[in-house]
Parts: structure tokens; sequence; C-alpha cells
């Protein structure tokens, strides 16, 4: 295992400069420096345990809890537990990688600070499914057993206004589960984990269900407990914020384009945009944005409300309402009592918005720490790497980068130089043939051109033929390359963001990559990882 340190990727400036504890970012995240005693207070200050358990137990209910589980959530009716969050939409497998990555930095950061600071933290994650974008949560790639990109789509009804949580598995569930078993290479362990997934993904079981069976499946033994959105949503626990929010118009919108502004100002990109109304409505199945543009007058789709109707529906049905993304943040550290929330890249850039939102719905602000990032390299890729004398990183930027060094590496210089030298020559004896021609007769100056030109193009047609004849000389480094580029940065973007940890599960197991990654986290998230893995039993 080694580490490439974030600056030599595709990170944004902001998470650069935050991995680097850069003050210039730090200022945006103050609770990075409150002492414990200030998070004990705030964990006996904090009243919603048992609403906070109830929803955990809904959410993880027929699941089979492993023992640290149950002391974890028992844990929490103490009023000195504290929670580290992370969260994630749902997603098809799991989603992508990271998913998994937050999960296991999370129970790590819980032990970390558990154990410097004899605090009792639990990890929690939040699963985000009143979310309503079924194209990304209805993906998910892996590998053929070509190490080609394999996406599945466990759906052919994409939505944009119902949410995640209403949608419901179909019959065509199965045959989706049947390209899966076709497509991948088989391992040892391919057997058992196709037949987990065909337990879990099955016809009338929701997509949230299915999401939290395969995270239980891959990390219940870590201890960490799961939490539905639309689990608290429809027990009411959103209430608080969202009344807020409505009661104040504007002034969550106010704050956070102030802390945007600013960011702008220090040369930072802003990753979410504030709305009027930072807040979605609930019709029957249907997530529908609230508006307003006065504060008075309200509309969601083509529902109508004034204020007085919008604040009561608030009061009294808090469940018709989830947040958008700059509030969901605000609402999930107001029902839980979090000491600190485990983000990605993009999260950390949202979160460096919201300082003063925290401050105005008077919810402390957790402190944000950084997700571990990883690319993993099977056998083959290190192989290729080695022999070509290749670095992971020369392939983890877009391939159209990669093609373009690879066809400078492979270009034959010899070749340009001596087509270059031909139709130098070329042009100095048709320029001597053409006057002489022109003392003889001068209408055969055009000629003696017309052959100069066909002379040249002949050269052009054999250098073509030369080059072509190279390019396929170096084909396979080229197919090679690309297999490569695919693994280690499919559609051009980190792995991590890429292939879903089933992909991983079947070629590697399940215990195997759930203790590599637990032996990742031990290491701080301050540099991306690369871990070469050797998969048993499996042609490479």
């Amino acid at each position: 295992m080694h580490s490439i340190p974030f600056t030599e990727l595709q990170f944004s400036h902001l998470f650069k400069e935050f991995i680097s504890g850069s003050s210039s970012i730090y200022s945006y995240f103050p609770s990075n420096s409150l002492p414990t005693d200030k998070w004990l207070t705030i964990a006996e200050k904090f009243n919603g345990r048992q609403q906070l358990i109830n929803s955990i137990s809904a959410t993880m209910n027929g699941l089979e809890l492993s023992a640290l589980q149950t002391k974890n959530l028992q844990s929490l009716s103490n009023n000195t537990t504290l929670a580290a969050v992370t969260g994630q939409q749902v997603g098809f497998l799991g989603g992508a990688m990271y998913t998994v990555l937050k999960a296991y930095s999370t129970v790590q950061y819980a032990k970390q600070i558990s154990n410097k600071n004899s605090l009792t933290i639990v990890p929690i994650f939040w699963i985000e499914d009143n979310d309503a974008d079924s194209d990304e949560a209805a993906k998910a790639t892996l590998l053929s057993s070509k190490n080609e990109l394999l996406t599945l789509v466990c759906t052919e009804e994409i939505t944009t206004n119902i949410p995640v949580s209403e949608r419901i598995f179909g019959d065509d569930i199965k045959s989706v589960m049947d390209s899966i078993e076709e497509g991948i290479q088989q391992s040892e362990f391919s057997s058992d984990i196709l037949l987990k997934l065909r337990e879990i993904y099955k016809s009338g079981v929701s997509w949230t269900s299915a999401f939290t069976q395969l995270l239980q499946f891959i990390m219940a033994d870590s201890g960490i407990l799961f939490i539905s959105a639309s689990v608290a949503r429809k027990k009411g626990l959103f209430g608080n914020i969202i009344r807020k929010e409505i009661e104040d118009f504007r002034a969550s919108k106010e704050v956070i384009e102030n802390t945007s502004n600013q960011l702008q100002e220090a040369r930072f990109h802003v990753q979410a945009a504030a709305s009027d109304v930072n807040i979605f409505y609930h019709d029957g199945n249907k997530r529908l944005k609230l508006r307003s543009d006065d504060g008075i007058h309200y509309s969601a789709g083509d529902l109508q409300f004034s204020k007085e109707q919008i604040i009561a529906l608030a009061e009294s049905s808090p469940e018709l309402f989830s947040p958008n993304v700059l509030l969901r943040p605000i609402i999930q550290d107001d029902i839980i009592p979090t000491i600190a929330y485990i983000a990605g890249p993009g999260e950390i850039a949202y979160l460096a918005q919201l300082h003063s939102a925290y401050k105005l719905f008077n919810v402390p602000m957790p402190i944000i720490k950084p997700r571990h990032s990883v690319t993993f390299m099977p056998p083959s890729v290190v192989r290729f790497l080695e022999k070509n004398n290749f670095t992971p990183t020369f392939f983890m930027r877009p391939w159209k980068q990669i093609e373009m060094e690879l066809t400078t590496r492979t270009k034959d210089g010899d070749s340009d130089l001596i087509f270059t030298t031909a139709l130098s020559k070329v042009s100095e004896v048709f320029a001597c043939i053409a006057n002489y021609a022109k003392g003889i007769d001068q209408s055969l100056i055009g000629a003696a051109n017309a052959a100069e030109h066909q002379t040249e193009k002949q050269i052009e047609d054999l250098r073509k033929k030369i080059n072509s004849a190279q390019k396929k000389r170096h084909t396979s480094l080229f197919d090679k390359s690309y297999e490569t580029a695919s693994i280690l940065m499919p559609f051009d973007e980190l792995q991590e963001r890429g292939l879903s940890p089933i992909h991983w599960a079947i070629r590697f197991g399940i215990k195997q990559l759930t203790e590599t990654v637990s032996l990742l986290t031990d290491n701080a998230p301050d540099t991306h990882f690369i871990i070469p893995l050797n998969f048993p039993h499996i042609n490479q």
C-alpha cells in the first residue's frame, strides 16, 4: 500500500486546503476546535434520544443486529453518548465504493475519539432516501469478466419526483440479477455473493430496504447503526427545523449566501445554491419543491398555500416536509447528538457554507472530518504497470489525456524526420525541374507543379500507411491501457466513485474486503491510498 497526495489528483482547491489544515478554510469549520467538555454539555442537553432510538430500530427492523450494534443502540439512551455520523443516498448494489469507505471511516473515527477522550461515541449511517433522483440510485457499475465496465440499471422507470423510499423492485429485478451473474468474473466468492444479492434484491422489496440489508451484510460486525431519513421524517422528527425555515422566510438563504460570498472572495468554489425555501413538500408519493416569492404565498407543484396554511401543516403534519441538500445536515444534527460528520469532498464543500446557518437554527455544528479515499489495483493491473514502467497516477486522469500521451510515447521520431526530409528534397528537385522547363516552354511549369503535387501525395499516402502499421503494432498497448484506465479511473472519475463495492466483494470476498478497508482506516485520511489486491483462484 502506498499513497498519493490529493494535490496530484482531481480534487477541488477547497478540499485540498481543508486537507492541508489551512486557516483560510478552517475558519468555516469552527467546531473542529471545540474542547471535549463542550461536547459533553451538548450530549447532556440533547433530548431526542428515545425518538432517535425508535427511528434506528424501525430502520433496522427485521435485521439481525450484531452484538456490537445492539450495544451501540443501547448506549444511545445514555445522556453522555454522542454519535459519529456519515450518510449517503440509496444506491443499487450499495452505490459506489465510497459508501463503504465513509462508513468504515466513521467507525474508525468513533473508536479513535472514544479512546482518546474517554467518551462514548456510536457510529451512525444516515440513509438519505427522501431524495428523488432515481436515475442515480438505480445504477451500479461492475467490471465484466473481460474487465469492461458493466453498468446495470435496476429499473427502466426513472423518476425525478418520487422519493427513493417509495420505490419498489418489480419482477424485472430478476433479469438484472441474471445479467450480473452472466457478466461478472467468476471467483470462489461469486456464488455466495450472488446468492445473497438474490435474497436481497427481489420483487416487492423497497430500494431502501435492499440498500440497508446490503450494508448490514457488509458492515454489521463494525457496529454501525442505520437510520432512514424517510423513517425519521414520517415520525415527525424534522418538524422543529422545518417550522423555523418557513417562519423565518429567506433567513437561512441570506446567511448561507453571505458565507458563500465570503468563500468566493477567498477564491473557493460554492458547492450548492440556497433557495428562498430550502424545503420539499410530500404530496402522496410525490416530492415537490416548496416555493415562495414573498413569504406569504407558497406553492408545491400545482398546490397553493398561504403562509398560515403551510405553517399549520408543518405543525400538525411535519412528515409532509423534507429538507434540500443545504438544510439536511442541520436537520440531521438536530435529531442526532453528533460530535463529528465524516464527509466526502463535495460534502465538505457545501458544509463550508453552513456554519452561520447552524447558528441560525441553534443546532451545534459537528466536527467535520474527511473520509478515506482509495484505489484498488488487481494483479493484472500491477503486472501491466510494472512491465511497461507506468505509475498508477498515469492512468488516474481522463482517457483522452492518457491516449494523447501514449500516442506521443509510441510515435516514431525517425519516421517524421525521414518524411520531412524527403518532402524537402522533393521540393528542391521539382524547383530545379520547373526552372529548367520554364526555359524551354513556359507552359511546362504547370505540368512540373502537378507532378510535384502528385509525388508529395504519394509520399503522404505512404506515410499514412506506415503510421497505420506502427499503430497496429502498438494496438495491444493501447487496448491494455484502456482496460487499465477503466479499472483505475472508470468514466474518467476516481474508481471509488465509479465501481460498486460488490465488484470487489465478488473478486476479493466480503471478509477480506472489509478487513482491508478497516486496516486502511488505521491511517490518517489525508492522502489517496493505492492498494494492490490479490484475488485467490481467479485467472487475471
